[in-house]
């Protein structure tokens, strides 16, 4: 159970930095097979080494496999340092905060204390995908243009925000009265569903901006072909009349 959980974070963590890079970055011509043989074999590795306990080779390991993704895209030397570096420093970041929910949680190294050690690790992964991914979101082309949203939509996308950061207070403070493995799996599900929920949300609002702007573009072609012919058919009709 516990390689499973370490394989499922490792998994998430990768498929994030793979996110962040293809938010800006162009990807080579790789089959898609092989990427993903190696996103589920590094996974595993990973969590392979994660069972050894062994700082330096956890950080030495996560850095091979962030370069190691980083040749799958076109990019610069500095820029892939700068990314692997963003990537790592972010959990640094986070990682007090995991330690203080700990100490708040009691946390000791007894076994019956392990259900509260992973709750931990998956809520600071999702909370590093979040800044991993709305730090793509600003840095991509492709982001949602906030500032052509309507100030009514963008209310409600503050409050729905709001509203879904205070869920996820409420169910981790449930869970942790509760004090038993059962309700952090289920505290930790619901906590993804409403993250998960948020962002399609995010990406309608994308995609439907996207689609509106394609939709422009198409017409302002149509007109101008529409524009281009009437003058050639004038010009054509001029042309006829001086042969005349």
């Amino acid at each position: 159970m516990e390689y499973i959980i370490r394989f499922g974070v490792n998994l998430f963590d990768l498929g994030i930095f793979w996110y962040y890079l293809h938010s800006f970055k162009k990807m080579k011509r790789v089959p898609k097979i092989v990427f993903v043989i190696y996103i589920f074999t590094g996974a595993a590795v990973w969590s392979a080494i994660n069972s050894l306990n062994i700082p330096f080779l956890n950080l030495f390991t996560l850095i091979s496999l962030l370069t190691i993704t980083t040749l799958f895209f076109d990019a610069r030397l500095w820029s892939k340092i700068a990314n692997i570096i963003i990537f790592v420093g972010t959990g640094m970041v986070i990682e007090p905060i995991g330690l203080i929910l700990l100490k708040g949680m009691n946390y000791t190294t007894e076994v019956g204390d392990t259900h509260k050690y992973y709750f931990v690790v998956v809520l600071c992964a999702f909370i590093r995908g979040n800044v991993i991914y709305l730090l793509s979101k600003l840095l991509s082309k492709r982001n949602v243009r906030l500032s052509k949203v309507p100030r009514e939509i963008a209310g409600v996308l503050v409050m729905i925000f709001g509203f879904s950061i205070l869920n996820c207070c409420f169910v981790i403070m449930l869970s942790m009265e509760s004090g038993n493995s059962r309700s952090m799996v289920m505290c930790i599900s619901i906590i993804i569903s409403i993250i998960l929920t948020y962002y399609f949300m995010l990406y309608m609002m994308e995609r439907f901006g996207y689609l509106s702007r394609k939709r422009y573009a198409d017409e302002m072609y149509r007109r101008k072909c529409i524009i281009k012919r009437f003058i050639m058919q004038r010009l054509r009709e001029e042309m006829s009349m001086f042969r005349i």
